[in-house]
């Protein structure tokens, strides 16, 4: 399964480290050009289309028969609780709404 990272926060964190200045030709010459390196090789990825992920639970409402998602507020087809929540997408692993 792929993850994904924030592009910004991953050049932050390079700038973070950042060179050392070092001469050319010296021995922490390296490090400076490897870190200039790896920020433009982020900078120069493409980007993924990923969405966040929703997260929601089945809840029982009053009556005691009827589930309805949390984060919509909708009703399963069927009363079946699924993994996923047909109207809203939201994944049903019972953590709380964001």
């Amino acid at each position: 399964m792929s993850e994904y990272i924030n592009r910004e926060r991953a050049l932050e964190i390079l700038n973070d480290i950042g060179g050392c200045g070092a001469e050319p030709e010296s021995y922490t010459a390296g490090w400076d050009e490897a870190i200039n390196a790896a920020y433009e090789a982020i900078q120069d990825e493409a980007t993924a289309d990923v969405a966040p992920v929703v997260h929601s639970k089945w809840e029982i409402c009053c009556d005691g028969y009827y589930p309805y998602c949390k984060n919509c507020m909708a009703e399963p087809p069927g009363r079946e609780m699924t993994k996923y929540c047909p109207n809203c997408g939201a994944k049903m692993d019972g953590t709380p709404c964001e």
